[in-house]
């Protein structure tokens, strides 16, 4: 049986080369990790998150492009406000992830292009499969605020699997989101675990205990200057936990935006 996670929303993409995956082992059995990433997100602005879908559409207003019109398919052309970049994955085939946004395109790596719950998707095994853009440091450095917003799926509780991270990964969790099977900061078990680094320091978050599960999730990291990083599971804030103070200044380091690999998930470029 294999793992999977789906993610829809995410941030621009940098290229990179190597096997950023890790396995599962159970019963001296292999289980791959495979992401299913349908869109990416993400939004200069702090963002109140709400569930509601007042167009009826299936899409939450939040990730909706036209939230007054119904558009399951996503093909208005009106944005939210603050969009960064927006990557559909609706592309079918190719090596490239367009930005529907701006010019911060991805290099998919490996990764196979799928059908998402809206439109396509693309597949990650956890074995070399990504997506990646090499500009998105000069997009995200600088800002005070961000929200980077996904949907996600997994047949797997109990992993360790990353949806995005801003930087080669490190073994670290400063600039990603990601399950998380063991909470080291709260000692709570399957969470999702997101970190933003600013001028001020690292701010690390953990979720409420066991919100992994096998059913589409809608999650959302927003951080704003001098306040705590927040977490939303499905439209509802989360009480999350973390043992670090908020953080002020402006996003630093953010080097590019990898889909597919979380902190954890180590390689080389």
């Amino acid at each position: 049986m294999d793992s999977k996670i789906t993610f829809c929303w995410l941030r621009e993409i940098r290229s990179i080369r190597g096997n950023y995956g890790n396995t599962l082992r159970k019963v001296g059995r292999i289980m791959k990790k495979i992401i299913l990433v349908l869109a990416v997100l993400i939004l200069a602005t702090p963002a109140w998150v709400s569930a509601t879908d007042t167009d009826n559409d299936g899409i939450p207003d939040l990730d909706d492009n036209c939230p007054l019109t119904p558009n399951p398919e996503q093909e208005d052309s009106d944005m939210p406000e603050g969009i960064i970049s927006y990557w559909k994955f609706d592309e079918v085939s190719g090596s490239t992830a367009y930005d529907s946004v701006g010019q911060n395109h991805g290099a998919v790596y490996g990764a196979q292009w799928t059908t998402g719950q809206v439109g396509g998707a693309l597949s990650f095994d956890g074995t070399g499969q990504y997506v990646v853009n090499e500009g998105i440091g000069a997009s995200l450095n600088g800002l005070n605020a961000v929200t980077f917003s996904l949907w996600c799926k997994s047949n797997v509780i109990g992993t360790d699997s990353g949806a995005l991270i801003c930087t080669d990964p490190d073994r670290t969790d400063n600039r990603d989101m990601r399950y998380d099977k063991d909470g080291a900061m709260s000692g709570r078990y399957n969470v999702i675990k997101c970190g933003i680094t600013s001028t001020d320091g690292i701010h690390e978050v953990e979720s409420s205990d066991s919100v992994q599960t096998t059913c589409w999730q809608h999650i959302v990291m927003t951080w704003q200057s001098g306040e705590l990083v927040k977490i939303y599971i499905n439209g509802q804030l989360d009480n999350s936990y973390t043992n670090q103070p908020p953080r002020a200044g402006t996003l630093t380091g953010y080097t590019k935006l990898i889909v597919g690999a979380g902190g954890k998930d180590t390689g080389s470029t």
